[in-house]
């Protein structure tokens, strides 16, 4: 083949044929269609759309339950508290033995402590 012949067929060009759309059409059929992700993204729109129903819409209110009215204590004062020896009540009223407690508690010179204070010595 010569250089002019060679040039000749440089020149044509293809009458009709798309280029693009062959190999748009060639990698399409390559791909397999594949359902299972169809369905996948189905079901979670589904999901999606009735978690979104469930979450705004209104909720029923709750009928109340009916309960029993609370009967009343009734507490005899008549009949004296007596407390065992060894029990938490006694030490209460008679610590080690010392007597007591007094009514009330002497103030002291200082304020007391508080929760972020710098008034301490």
């Amino acid at each position: 083949m010569s250089n002019e012949d060679i040039d000749r067929l440089k020149t044509l060009e293809p009458v009709g044929v798309d280029t693009d759309a062959i190999l748009f059409a060639a990698g399409k059929a390559s791909a397999r269609p594949n359902r299972f992700w169809q369905f996948a993204c189905a079901g979670l729109l589904l999901s999606n759309g009735a978690l979104a129903i469930w979450t705004f819409a209104p909720s029923v209110e709750v009928q109340g339950v009916h309960r029993p009215e609370a009967t009343p204590i009734i507490v005899d004062e008549s009949i004296p508290i007596v407390a065992e020896p060894s029990s938490y009540l006694a030490l209460g009223k008679n610590p080690d033995g010392l007597g007591p407690w007094p009514e009330s508690i002497p103030a002291t010179q200082s304020p007391p402590l508080r929760a972020m204070s710098r008034d301490w010595p």
